[in-house]
């Protein structure tokens, strides 16, 4: 049984008792007549341990999700989802699956939630990053590396699990950190391996290169959404992250707190893991996905890093540029039925499983993101950064402008 169905059999188990003791008038008139001072206190709280009880089948129930794609096809080829900052596994698969579904003890699977666009009809392995708390909380910033070593590590021994269990083909399915995290899984050679391991956290386990390889040849394909060249420029574009970026990119900031940090200013970022892409890493096909409405990753910082991938593996890199959708929710946005069809359409010309009718529909489109090269990416992204240039000096000319009024006034 997998550690999500044994949490969600406790939870239920534990609820059940929990809800029963808030309908008992007193400790003598329930069924067990039990009347030891643990049972009392229940009894006598039972507005908040009812509260508790539902929160404890809830956070349960979302455990429970990572291993519902267990029974779901063959063992022989899934996706692995990659969540992105901020994030969970479960926002991720809400949003990216087919269907999802609970195991419950004693019934059978029930499906509650469906969606028209999706990832795969497949197998679909989700975990968390360990920046997530409890399951459910993505606040344990001190554990964060943002696609670093630590990151891949974890992404890795995910990998690993999946191998383990049978499967002999992955496909992987990243959004912004998580597309970060995967793209440094991909692209990274020994050397620059080797060298960025150094910068781990003393004390913490390191992972060889040569299990890293055996893990790395089982992947097929690579669906990169909003990924970072640079974590540093990212934040900068964000006015909401601009102080936490500060603190969290300074040098001053890791010589304080070098035993306690995750990332490292001087770690291994996409750009230069896709400027020493290893040999092997070039049989995979990748799919490069951004949307020019993006403000958190903007369009340039992913294109900039789509050319790196483009020059160094061109036959197997291909790039889709969305004109509309939000950051994270690409595949639900206005474009989403284009994103779809053109990544089914990948994944038939990958030779993975795919949806037939998606793929027809987005072959079309899918032949344009084979046609654009890195002559094209380049034009695009100068367009981008007129665009910036233009959009900043028009903000400066607004706000000499409200200065001028302010001062006359």
């Amino acid at each position: 049984m997998s550690l999500g169905r044994r949490t969600f059999r406790s939870g239920i188990i534990f609820s059940f008792l929990m809800l029963w003791s808030t309908g008992a008038k007193s400790c003598d008139s329930g069924v067990f007549k039990v009347s030891k001072p643990l049972w009392r206190l229940v009894c006598n709280n039972r507005k908040k341990v009812g509260l508790l009880s539902v929160l404890f089948l809830f956070f349960s129930a979302a455990n429970a999700v990572d291993s519902v794609a267990d029974d779901i096809a063959e063992k022989k080829e899934a996706t692995i989802t990659s969540h992105g900052f901020f994030g969970t596994c479960h926002r991720h698969i809400l949003g990216y699956c087919k269907n999802i579904g609970i195991h419950v003890p004693f019934l059978p699977k029930y499906t509650f939630y469906k969606n028209d666009r999706y990832i795969s009809n497949g197998q679909i392995k989700t975990f968390n990053y360990k920046d997530v708390l409890l399951g459910l909380l993505p606040v344990a910033l001190w554990n964060t590396s943002l696609g670093q070593y630590h990151d891949i590590k974890t992404f890795a021994e995910e990998c690993q699990r999946l191998i383990v269990s049978g499967v002999e083909e992955i496909n992987i399915h990243g959004i912004s950190r998580g597309a970060a995290s995967a793209c440094n899984f991909v692209c990274i050679d020994k050397n620059t391996f080797e060298e960025k391991k150094k910068l781990r956290k003393i004390g913490e386990q390191g992972l060889y290169y040569r299990e890293f390889e055996k893990i790395r040849s089982h992947v097929k394909t690579a669906v990169l959404e909003s990924p970072f060249d640079n974590a540093k420029q990212v934040f900068a574009n964000h006015n909401l992250v601009k102080l936490f970026s500060k603190i969290i990119t300074s040098e001053g900031f890791y010589n304080i707190t070098q035993k306690f940090s995750r990332y490292k200013s001087g770690g291994m970022q996409p750009i230069e893991c896709a400027e020493n892409m290893a040999k092997e890493s070039k049989k995979i096909k990748s799919l490069i996905v951004c949307s020019l409405e993006d403000k958190l990753v903007t369009p340039d910082a992913t294109i900039r890093l789509a050319i790196k991938m483009k020059e160094k593996n061109p036959k197997n890199t291909y790039v889709l540029i969305l004109d509309r959708g939000k950051h994270g929710n690409l595949l639900n946005g206005p474009d989403g039925a284009k994103y779809c069809n053109v990544m089914h359409a990948f994944y038939k010309y990958a030779g993975v499983r795919h949806n037939k009718k998606f793929a027809e529909v987005g072959e079309k489109d899918f032949k344009e993101c084979r046609k654009l090269n890195k002559r094209g990416l380049k034009k695009i992204l100068k367009n981008i950064e007129k665009r910036k240039k233009f959009a900043m000096r028009e903000k400066d000319r607004k706000t000499s402008v409200i200065e001028v009024k302010k001062a006359k006034l």
